[in-house]
Formats: C-alpha cells, sequence, structure tokens
C-alpha cells in the first residue's frame, strides 16, 4: 500500500479553470452530486446549480446501495443525501494512508452511517492513480482530488444517486 501516490499530472477538463475562476476567488462549494449511473461527480458552487465542473469517478465495486439498504462491509456506494463532515488531505506525494488503505491524495468523508456509526465512507484517490472501484467509496483521480479536496469543507451537501 505505501505511503506514498502517483498522479499523471493533468486535472479533468475544467477543474483548473472551475478552482481559479470560482473556488480561489471566495466562492465555496454549495453541494457535490454524484451520478452512480454515469460515474460522474457535478461540483457546485452558488445557489443557482448552474456553475459546475464535471469530474470522473468510480464507486462500490458491488454497485449502490438503495436508501436505507446500506450495510457495514457490503462494498456498495451509499445513495441518498448527506454532508462532508471532515478531510484529510496529503501534501507532497505523501498520502493519506489509513488501516492499510492507501487513499491517495485525500480523503474527505461524507458521513454515510448506519444506526448513528460514521461507514467511513468519503471522496479519495488511489497509491497508482487508477478510477478502479472501492469498498463503497467514491474514487476521484488523484490531480481532481488535490485540486477540489482543499473546498469540499465539512457541511457541503453531497447527494448520491
Amino acid at each position: 500500500v505505501g505511503t506514498k501516490y502517483t498522479a499523471n499530472g493533468t486535472t479533468s477538463s475544467g477543474v483548473s479553470d472551475f478552482v481559479n475562476q470560482h473556488l480561489k476567488n471566495g466562492e465555496s462549494l454549495s453541494a457535490i452530486t454524484v451520478d452512480t449511473k454515469t460515474n460522474t461527480a457535478y461540483f457546485y458552487v452558488g445557489n443557482d446549480w448552474k456553475t459546475m465542473v464535471t469530474v470522473p469517478i468510480n464507486v462500490g465495486q458491488n454497485g449502490v446501495a438503495d436508501l436505507g439498504q446500506a450495510k457495514m462491509g457490503d462494498s456498495k456506494t451509499p445513495i441518498g443525501t448527506t454532508t462532508i463532515t471532515s478531510s484529510m488531505i496529503g501534501s507532497n506525494g505523501n498520502a493519506i494512508a489509513v488501516n492499510g488503505y492507501n487513499f491517495g491524495a485525500a480523503f474527505v468523508n461524507i458521513g454515510a452511517t448506519i444506526n448513528g456509526v460514521d461507514r467511513g465512507i468519503g471522496f479519495h484517490g488511489s497509491a497508482n492513480d487508477n478510477l478502479g472501484t472501492t469498498n463503497g467509496c467514491i474514487r476521484m483521480s488523484n490531480e481532481n482530488l488535490a485540486a477540489l479536496a482543499p473546498y469540499m469543507k465539512p457541511g457541503v451537501k453531497i447527494i448520491i444517486k
């Protein structure tokens, strides 16, 4: 697993412009929607849901868990609405590594719980920067994650469908 991560050096189309024109200029992320059918996440600023950037993602190796049907260890990404609760961001190629998992550039917890217990579901990268499936999380490239994670603050609404 290791404690480093690799990156290919390029963010997805529009991510750098979105960060530079909106997030670095004081706008905040208002919501992130995750479309599990198209493996795409949409990052929004403002309340009109018009200003956004799309980012390729991947989800749980066993697909998704319908609303209220998620179980610990099911390797499914839970459908529903939640918020970001916390984040850990690596730097200088140092990965976020927890319990033998290398989460790449960052791990952004989205507060998915079962009976009040945090499942540890979040956005993360990988050691080798691939977009392979996860154990229920939402995987992004390390480049996109490194660019967006500093703005993925607690309280930002997450809608997974």
